[in-house]
């Protein structure tokens, strides 16, 4: 007795790879919006644990120096103290391109605005901190980039939340953070 040893046919393979491509025109999309949210989602939790470090030092120990109204403190992401540094999903931040500004505002109130930059592109500019969400991090073009620190430094005008700031005079330059004034 002799066994038949007889394969798949042409018809039985070309069908099981269009099943397969298929497959593959509804999973590859899927997949990866799902990782693209994973980024954004990382992103602005990033971003959050930076904020919540920053809210922390300025609420129980405070700064150095310390806005009052009508002044802001700019926070550079080289001096927020964390266990462990965040990094961006995206690539390495450009320190230089990142910090936190604290806006004093009436009662002993802060705001935090978020200004970063990573080495992909992905910013965040001008953006109050409990404003941030997964839409916030974007590479367009159109969204301005963030002021470098030492431009700063260097006198330039810094926009925070539609209000103008400079260097304010007060300013201790042995600090490591940055006080500004409003312009009136």
């Amino acid at each position: 007795m002799r066994k038949k040893n007889r394969g798949f046919t042409l018809i039985e393979l070309l069908a099981v790879i269009i099943i397969l491509g298929i497959l593959m025109i509804i999973a590859v999309p899927s997949v990866t919006e799902y990782i693209s949210d994973a980024r954004k989602k990382a992103y602005v939790s990033t971003i959050s644990s930076y904020v919540q470090s920053v809210s922390v030092k300025m609420l129980a120990f405070g700064f150095d120096q310390k806005p009052s109204i009508n002044q802001a403190l700019l926070v550079p992401f080289s001096e927020i103290k964390m266990e462990k540094k965040a990094v961006s999903p995206y690539g390495k931040f450009l320190e230089e391109q990142c910090y936190i500004i604290v806006l004093a505002a009436d009662g002993g109130r802060y705001s935090f605005y978020v200004n970063i930059k990573d080495g992909s592109g992905y910013k965040v500019y001008d953006v109050k901190s409990s404003d941030i969400n997964i839409n916030t991090p974007t590479s367009s073009s159109d969204i301005k980039d963030p002021t470098k620190i030492s431009d700063i430094k260097n006198g330039s005008i810094v926009e925070i939340g539609g209000v103008s700031f400079k260097i304010s005079e007060n300013n201790n330059q042995n600090s490591k953070y940055i006080l500004l004034e409003h312009i009136m």
